[in-house]
């Protein structure tokens, strides 16, 4: 059957939609007792939320995990929604395992202006996110400014920012060597994970 349009869209990648986002922020508050622990805006006002996953008030550990830096990566917020869904669940032995001994801070979109504008890298301003956080600005990067200013205030003990490239049919990692604070202990830290990590989980190289 042929059809005719006035216009056709491409998606690089399967988009996520902000309908999508907002019905997984409702979800994970309403259906798993996540907290919505603050909110930040974008250049545009947009909501950034940081979501706080937690059973234990006694956990000493605190993980972060943020996605889409860059907006065209719309793999990284499914990931989110995956993860999301797998610490809510009640019955995963592995979750409650983790849940015992941390607390999950979660921010399933960093750039939403640019994921409404359909940006790949960068933000309203043009600014990739992704190179900001020495410095962040309120003019040119509030959404870096106001996750590292949380970070800083209520630690980190391991951090995973999530991102996806096309060219590569596989989980990676790209670590935090080129860094000048990179310390002899991070990168023990760093190669133990990636030891690990490739020992549980045949995708990745």
């Amino acid at each position: 059957i042929e059809t005719q349009h006035a216009q056709v869209w491409f998606a690089y990648f399967e988009p996520y939609s902000r309908a999508r986002h907002d019905q997984l922020i409702e979800d994970a508050q309403r259906l798993a007792g996540a907290e919505l622990f603050a909110t930040g805006r974008s250049i545009e006002g947009r909501a950034i939320e940081l979501l706080r996953i937690s059973r234990n008030p006694q956990a000493q550990r605190k993980i972060w995990l943020i996605a889409q830096q860059h907006p065209g990566e719309h793999m990284a917020e499914w990931f989110m929604e995956g993860l999301i869904h797998r610490l809510i669940d009640g019955q995963d032995s592995i979750s409650n395992s983790l849940l015992q001994e941390c607390a999950f801070y979660l921010v399933p979109n960093m750039n939403p202006d640019g994921a409404i504008h359909g940006n790949l890298r960068t933000n309203s301003s043009g600014t990739n996110l992704n190179r900001e956080w020495l410095t962040p600005s309120i003019e040119n990067s509030p959404e870096v400014y106001y996750v590292r200013e949380k970070m800083l205030a209520l630690g980190v003990d391991m951090f995973f920012d999530i991102h996806g490239d096309e060219a590569l049919p596989y989980v990676f990692t790209s670590g935090c060597a080129d860094n000048k604070s990179f310390s002899a202990k991070q990168e023990q830290l760093e190669t133990k994970f990636e030891q690990l990590f490739q020992l549980i989980n045949p995708d990745y190289q």
